[in-house]
């Protein structure tokens, strides 16, 4: 009775383990691709005075992404970037 038991707890944590991995591992991929989609950046204002130097500056250190939003802070510009 014992082994029958022990036979049923195995089998059932088995299946049950194997159905929480499937769903976690949809719900990881969708948001890992969401997740890389997008990067920010700062530039320095110092070495990028204006919006249009700064957006340069983040395409040529970012190939194959594209500047979507500057926001200007006192210091730096901070750069949301997507992929092309």
């Amino acid at each position: 009775m014992r082994v029958l038991t022990c036979t049923a707890m195995l089998l059932f944590s088995f299946t049950f383990s194997a159905i929480a991995a499937d769903s976690f591992h949809v719900n990881k991929d969708s948001s890992v691709n969401a997740f890389l989609s997008q990067r920010t950046t700062s530039v320095s204002k110092a070495s990028c005075p204006s919006a249009a130097q700064a957006r340069i500056k983040a395409e040529k250190a970012n190939p194959g992404w594209r500047v979507v939003s500057i926001k200007e802070q006192s210091k730096v510009w901070h750069i949301t970037l997507k992929k092309s």
